[in-house]
Formats: C-alpha cells, sequence, structure tokens
C-alpha cells in the first residue's frame, strides 16, 4: 500500500487504485518471459524482455542467446527485445538433421507469425546475420530494418579450414563458452559436427530485393568474412550503410566497441523508417 494510505479511510478507494497503477506499472517495466515454440517437431527457445517496437536479436554459430546478455539492459529499455536460441542451440533442441539455413529462417518466419509480428527490427551477428538475409529474401514483410555483424550473406565454412580446426570437439577445453551456453556434451558434438555443412549463398539479384533499411558492421581485422562479399552486398541493397570499425576482429560489436556499438545501432534503429 502506498505510504499515507493506512488510517486515512476517506482516500481508501483512491489509495487502492493508485497501487493497482502502480503493480501495473511495475509488472510492464519489468515484464519477462521465456517459453519454447515447436516448430515441425522442434522446440525453439526463447526470451523476451523489455517493452516497445520488437527487437529480434540472433547469436553466431556456436553461441546461444546468452551472448547478448551483456547488451540487453540497453536494448531493452529501448525495444521489446526477442532473443532465441537458434536450432542445434542452447536451450533449444539438438541437431538431428543436416544444418540448413533457409531452413532456419523458415523457422523464424513461423516463429514471428506465431508472435504476430511483422516489420520487426533485428541484428544478427556472423550466423545469425545469415539467417536475416535469407529472411530479408524470402519473407520481406518479416522485418523493418537489420543490422548485420559480420556477416554478408554468403559463407561456406569449408573454405576456412582454420576455423574448422579450431571449432572442434578436440579443442573444447579452450572453448569454455560452449559449455557455459550449451546443454551437453551431446549438443556440443552436435554443433561441431555440423560445421561442415554451413553453406549459405546469396545472389546478386537476391540482394537487389532488400529494400528495407541496412547496417552492415565489420571489423578491419575480420579474418572469416571477406571484403569481397561485403561489397557485393553493400552494392547491390539499396539502402545500405557500412560501418568499418578499426582495429577489430570478426566479433566487432563486443569488447572496447561495445558502448558505441550500442549508441549507434539503438540510434540506427529507432531512426531509420
Amino acid at each position: 500500500m502506498p505510504a499515507g494510505c493506512e488510517f486515512k479511510p476517506g482516500v481508501k478507494y483512491f489509495c487502492l487504485f493508485l497501487f493497482f497503477l502502480m503493480a501495473i506499472n511495475e509488472h510492464i517495466y519489468s515484464q519477462e518471459r521465456s517459453e519454447y515454440f515447436s516448430h515441425q517437431g522442434k522446440k525453439i527457445y526463447y526470451e523476451v524482455h523489455g517493452k516497445g517496437e520488437p527487437l529480434l536479436l540472433l547469436h553466431g554459430y556456436t553461441q546461444s542467446l546468452k551472448s547478448w546478455l551483456p547488451f540487453l539492459k540497453e536494448f531493452s529499455e529501448n525495444f521489446q527485445v526477442f532473443l532465441i536460441d537458434l536450432p542445434g542451440h542452447g536451450m533449444s533442441d539438438s541437431f538431428t538433421e543436416e544444418l540448413s539455413i533457409p531452413s532456419i529462417a523458415n523457422a523464424l518466419h513461423a516463429f514471428l507469425e506465431n508472435q504476430k509480428l511483422k516489420n520487426v527490427k533485428a541484428i544478427g551477428f556472423s550466423f545469425g546475420g545469415d539467417i536475416l538475409f535469407q529472411l530479408a529474401v524470402r519473407y520481406p514483410q518479416d522485418l523493418a530494418s537489420m543490422i548485420i555483424i559480420g556477416a554478408c550473406g554468403s559463407w561456406n565454412a569449408n573454405d576456412f579450414p582454420k576455423w574448422m580446426d579450431l571449432l572442434s570437439y578436440k579443442n573444447i577445453d579452450n572453448l569454455p563458452w560452449m559449455r557455459e551456453q550449451h546443454r551437453d556434451e551431446m549438443q556440443i558434438k552436435a554443433i561441431f559436427d555440423q560445421l561442415k555443412n554451413y553453406k549459405i549463398y546469396v545472389s546478386e539479384e537476391e540482394l537487389k530485393k532488400i529494400e528495407i533499411p541496412v547496417m552492415l558492421v565489420y571489423g578491419d581485422q575480420e579474418d572469416s568474412v571477406t571484403w569481397e562479399c561485403i561489397m557485393k552486398a553493400k552494392e547491390n541493397m539499396s539502402d545500405t550503410r557500412l560501418w568499418v570499425l578499426p582495429d577489430s576482429p570478426h566479433r566487432a560489436h563486443t569488447g572496447k566497441n561495445q558502448e558505441q556499438f550500442l549508441k549507434e545501432s539503438i540510434t540506427f534503429l529507432i531512426n531509420v523508417k
């Protein structure tokens, strides 16, 4: 009960109403939910934080939605944030079939339909960015704008033997986030095993179909996405900004760049129409 209401019968009902409003307000600002969405017999785990326009955050391969937690406070103060453990990762069901990024884009579309969401803003890192390219091409009504970090829509893991060797179960003890972000060893092994099937390509014609505002974020020390592929994406989409971060690797939005990334990305997502 609000202070001052305890011994004033004349204002009892006003105070009860005030208390009710305070309770609603607290619920709105702290509302969070975590649930599973089922698609073609597979469970996909997701969380919702904050309020406002919907913002979808997609993590990289071998990661989970936990990789976005350092950014969650700022994003959830401006948007209703949807965090998803992409198929095969985190709390979602493990891979039992061959990795297919178009199939994951289809599952994501089904999720957005289930949530009655259209024209959402989205940020995707690496694997998550490649999925957003597919979503934008296949279901243009799903996205209003997107920020892509360390991805260009086309990638074949087999062209990067260094990554294939690094991201293997033999190195599990050197990859501490794997056990922190995933359920068990079987799931982790499946993620490593499916890396060889990470093959995706988006054509110039498909890129030309993407008409929403796009920000491409690229670290100038990037060693898994070529500059040529980034420029192909930039030159073939109609409304694209390219932000190159100096002295920054594949995860250009993290570490020393995190504060600036939050500021620039929130400004972009709020202002683009």
